[in-house]
Formats: structure tokens, sequence, C-alpha cells
């Protein structure tokens, strides 16, 4: 889950690079979601 403040930075930086530590997942299906996460480990 990710925290407020976290999208907001987000949402300020469109356009722009980031750089996670760690994975992000935007799809809204918990079966995508669950592929992702399984194929990470």
């Amino acid at each position: 889950m990710m925290f407020t403040n976290e999208f907001n930075e987000l949402k300020e930086n469109i356009g722009n690079s980031i750089a996670t530590n760690g994975f992000l997942s935007t799809s809204r299906l918990l079966t995508v979601v669950m592929q992702f996460i399984l194929g990470a480990t």
C-alpha cells in the first residue's frame, strides 16, 4: 500500500524520472498484482 505523501510525490513528478526502492504495480486487478508479486520472488 502506498502512503498519501508518497502518492503526492509521484503526482508532483509527472513527466520526470523517478526511482523506487522496491517495486510498483499500477494494476487494479488482484490477479495481475499477485502474478507480479509472485514473479518477483
